[in-house]
């Protein structure tokens, strides 16, 4: 049983995405209960060290719970769909806006669906005569921005000067 919850940790040990990291704690709970079984199981026969077991169950617990509430905070983070850590969208924002042709931005949303892929959506306003070709290389523009963020997957919502935005305070 060690080995085989070695292997799939193994395999698991580079996964950016929160449940793989979830996983990961499993197998090494598991890996650790069974090491430690051995063990003292070992130690209470040689030397009848009784008061093993009970102290390094209690050691492994709190290691585990420890673990279990930092990625707790995280998960939850990701069901609130709050903003990934290390990405700033005040900082997002102001870069679209210095993107030519670009004169507001703003309903900009960003969350992360698992810890590792993240989502964008935003409204970008631009002059009432821009036209097609510019309002593609705006996108470009920005997806190129988002990439260097690690976010691969944006909605963008091209708004002309003037027009009507269907969302409040637009």
């Amino acid at each position: 049983r060690i080995i085989f919850n070695g292997i799939a940790y193994l395999r698991l040990r580079k996964g950016k995405k929160q449940i793989e990291k979830i996983i990961q704690w499993h197998f090494i709970q598991d890996i650790l209960g069974w090491i430690v079984l051995l063990v003292v199981s070992l130690l209470i026969i040689l030397g009848n060290y009784r008061f093993l077991d009970p102290l390094l169950s209690l050691g492994i617990v709190g290691f585990i719970l420890l673990n279990v509430f930092k990625s707790l905070k995280k998960t939850i983070m990701l069901f609130l769909q709050a903003v990934p850590e290390g990405i700033d969208i005040s900082g997002l924002e102001f870069q679209f806006k210095n993107i030519p042709s670009v004169q507001e931005v703003h309903d900009t949303h960003l969350w992360s669906l698992d810890g590792d892929s993240h989502v964008l959506t935003s409204h970008i306003t631009v002059a009432k005569e821009t036209i097609k070709s510019r309002v593609n290389d705006i996108k470009c523009n920005i997806k190129e921005i988002l990439n260097r963020s690690n976010i691969h997957h944006a909605t963008i919502e091209i708004e002309y000067e003037g027009e009507k935005c269907d969302l409040a305070n637009c």
